[in-house]
C-alpha cells in the first residue's frame, strides 16, 4: 500500500551500504526510524515503521523480499536507556515484521548487517558499538544467536559475509581487515554455543597498512576488494592464506575511499564483464574494469596499470561538492542507471555517461526550523548544518537552496509570501 505521507531525506552521512535496489524496482533506504521503498518512476513511497529509534543499518536477504533493519538506543533525557537496539526482519511487500532479534544483546546501536550467501541466507551476522564491536552470527529464523566475539576496540566500518566462500565473514575498520571463520563449537563449549568465529588478519606485507579500511566489496570471481585511507585499491586472491594485495593509487588523487561497489560491467558500458567502480571523497567515480586477472610479482601502481588488459580506469564522473563525496552505489533495474548515496545525505541517479542529478536531498544535522508558505504549495526548512531548503510539497524536491553563515534555529513566511526570515544560533537574521 503507496503512503500518502513523504518521507524526505537520507542518512549517508555516518552510515555504509544503505541503499538497495529491489525486485519491484524500489530504492531501499532509511531515514531516522523509517526504512523508505521509494518508487523513482511513480515518485511514491511505502514505509517499514516498526523501529523505536534511529536505524543505523540493514540489509537484503538472497531472496530479494526479506529485509534485515538494525537501530541504536533510545534514551531518555537521563541517558536512560528506554528502547534496547536490535535488529527487525521484514517482508519488503507486506511490511510485516517477521522477527525481532538481539533485544538485550547489542549494546548502542547495531551499525553493520549481513545475510550469508552460500546457505540460502540461514544467518545473519550483526556488529555492534560497543566498546569491543561485539560480532554475532544469528539463526535469524530461530531468533537464536549462534556465536559472538569480541571484534575490536577500534571502529568496525562493515561485516560481510562472503558470496562464494561458506561461513566465512569479513571485516573491516580503523587498522583492520579480519577474516572470520564460523566453524562449529568444540566439545565442551559454553551451554547454547553451537559455534565459534576465529579470526585471520588479512596482511599487507610490502605495502604500507593503512590507517583506515573504508570499505570493502566482492568481484565475481571471490576476490576481495578493500578501499583505504591512503587512497588505494586493495586487491585480495581466494583462500585465508597468504592473500596478495596490489595497490591502485588513481593518478593526482589523494582521496581516500570511502565507498566501493563491484557492478555489472554493462551498467556502464554494455559489456558483459565485471568492473569495480570506485567512489572517492574527492565526490568522483572511477570505474577500473576486467578485474580478475592479476599478477603478483608486479604489484604495479595505478598508472601501469592503466591501459593494460587486467585493470585499468575507463570512466570518471564528479559529482558536484554541495552533494557531498560518494558513500555507496546500486545499480538500477535492468543495469540502465546508478544511483549513489553520498555523505551528505542525497541519493543521486543517472550513469557515468551522463551528468548525475539529485534524486533524494535531505539536511545533515538538527532540523530545527519550519515554515509553510501562506498560499502555494511550498515550505521551508533550516537547521544546524546552516542549509536552508525550500521545498515544493507536491513535486517533494527542492525549489532552492541557500547556505547561511551560522547554524539555523527558526524560520518564518511573511503574510505576503514574498520574503522568508531565518533566525541563526548567534542571534543574527536573515531574510530572503
Amino acid at each position: 500500500m503507496k503512503s500518502e505521507i513523504h518521507r524526505y531525506g537520507y542518512r549517508g552521512r555516518d552510515c555504509r551500504t544503505n541503499l538497495y535496489i529491489l525486485p519491484s524496482g524500489e530504492l531501499l533506504y532509511f531515514t531516522a526510524a523509517v526504512c523508505v521503498l521509494y518508487d523513482p518512476a511513480a515518485g511514491t513511497q511505502r514505509h517499514y515503521r516498526g523501529h523505536t529509534d534511529d536505524i543505523k543499518s540493514i540489509a537484503v536477504h538472497p531472496d530479494s523480499v526479506t529485509i534485515a533493519s538494525g537501530q541504536v538506543a533510545g534514551n531518555s533525557q537521563d541517558g536512560k536507556v528506554i528502547f534496547a537496539p536490535h535488529v527487525r526482519i521484514w517482508h519488503s511487500v507486506s511490511l510485516c515484521t517477521l522477527h525481532v532479534i538481539g533485544v538485550g544483546h547489542f549494546d548502542r546501536a547495531v551499525t553493520c548487517l549481513s545475510f550469508s550467501k552460500t546457505d540460502g541466507g540461514s544467518h545473519l551476522c550483526a556488529c555492534d558499538e560497543s566498546g569491543d564491536h561485539v560480532l554475532s552470527v544469528w539463526q535469524w529464523q530461530r531468533e537464536m544467536k549462534v556465536t559472538e566475539v569480541k571484534c575490536s576496540t577500534e571502529p568496525v566500518l562493515a561485516a560481510i559475509f562472503h558470496p562464494t566462500e561458506p561461513n566465512l565473514i569479513i571485516t573491516c575498520g580503523k587498522s583492520q581487515l579480519y577474516y572470520w571463520s564460523l566453524e562449529p563449537a568444540p566439545a565442551g563449549a559454553a551451554a547454547g554455543t553451537t559455534a565459534t568465529l576465529s579470526k585471520r588478519q588479512g596482511v599487507f606485507e610490502k605495502h604500507e597498512k593503512p590507517r583506515f579500511v573504508l570499505c570493502l566489496a566482492f568481484a565475481e570471481n571471490g576476490d576481495v576488494v578493500t578501499g583505504d585511507s591512503n587512497g588505494n585499491l586493495f586487491i585480495w586472491g581466494k583462500g585465508r592464506k597468504n592473500r596478495e594485495a596490489f595497490p591502485c593509487r588513481h593518478r593526482g588523487d589523494a582521496a581516500q575511499f570511502i565507498g566501493l561497489g563491484v557492478l555489472p560491467f554493462q551498467a556502464v558500458t554494455g559489456s558483459p564483464r565485471r568492473c569495480a567502480v570506485l567512489t572517492m571523497a574527492g565526490s568522483s567515480l572511477y570505474v577500473c574494469a576486467e578485474m580478475g586477472r592479476y599478477y603478483p610479482e608486479e604489484a604495479r601502481t595505478a598508472e601501469s596499470y592503466c591501459g593494460t588488459a587486467n585493470i585499468r580506469k575507463c570512466g570518471e564522473t564528479r559529482i558536484p561538492e554541495c552533494y557531498g563525496p560518494v558513500r555507496t552505489i546500486a545499480e538500477g533495474r535492468g543495469g540502465d542507471a546508478l544511483y549513489v548515496g553520498t555523505t551528505k545525505n542525497c541519493v543521486m541517479s543517472g550513469s557515468l555517461e551522463n551528468t548525475l542529478s539529485c534524486l533524494i536531498q535531505g539536511h545533515t544535522d538538527e532540523l530545527w526550523g519550519l515554515s509553510c508558505h501562506p498560499s502555494l504549495e511550498l515550505f521551508l526548512t533550516c537547521g544546524h548544518d546552516k542549509l536552508v531548503h525550500l521545498w515544493n510539497s507536491k513535486g517533494h524536491e527542492p525549489v532552492w537552496t541557500t547556505t547561511l553563515e551560522d547554524p539555523a534555529r527558526v524560520a518564518g513566511f511573511h503574510p505576503s509570501g514574498n520574503v522568508v526570515a531565518v533566525g541563526t544560533t548567534t542571534g543574527s537574521l536573515n531574510k530572503s
